[in-house]
């Protein structure tokens, strides 16, 4: 258990305070540094703390003894951090759209149920959107206000040939 240093302290040369020996603080908290496990008192452990006695500094991801806080380059690569990630304004290119992304579809993997299958389920969410009570349901399990029913094609446009393009969904699908 730790014990707080005494708060009195004389200006002794000898560091002594009424005999007792009183033990260096660097941040004031009253726990002697020997026993204190955050010293700058920054919130980062002095085991993770690169910095134990600069509140200010905890981390040194490069390894240049300049803490990453003040470091123009805290990752050595020679460009500063501010515009080490972006692009120069006029490097910026506006991508084309290319579709529309889903709202709340119910996809199904064609591999693994059979067409008369897939019919009843559509049907049956289908259904739903009959009535206020079907209605409810659909908000309620699925987030959304009705069911129509649609083509990939149809409701993804070009977007369904994006996503088919992601590297490893076919690999996906075919589980």
């Amino acid at each position: 258990m730790k014990k707080k240093l005494n708060s009195q302290n004389d200006d002794e040369d000898d560091n002594s305070n009424d005999g007792q020996v009183v033990k260096p603080d660097f941040d004031g908290d009253g726990y002697p540094d020997d026993e204190d496990l955050d010293d700058d008192n920054d919130g980062v452990n002095d085991l993770d703390d690169v910095f134990p006695f600069d509140a200010s500094e905890s981390s040194n991801h490069d390894g240049d003894a300049v803490g990453d806080n003040v470091d123009p380059d805290d990752d050595n690569d020679g460009v500063a951090d501010g515009p080490d990630w972006c692009l120069e304004r006029d490097e910026i290119v506006m991508l084309p759209s290319f579709g529309q992304a889903p709202s709340h579809p119910v996809m199904y993997d064609p591999a693994r149920m059979d067409d008369e299958t897939m019919l009843v389920i559509q049907e049956a969410l289908l259904a739903l959107d009959d009535d206020s009570e079907g209605r409810e349901i659909l908000n309620d399990v699925l987030n959304t206000a009705g069911m129509v029913a649609s083509t990939g094609e149809e409701h993804l446009g070009t977007y369904s040939d994006a996503v088919s393009n992601v590297p490893g969904i076919q690999a996906y699908l075919e589980k």
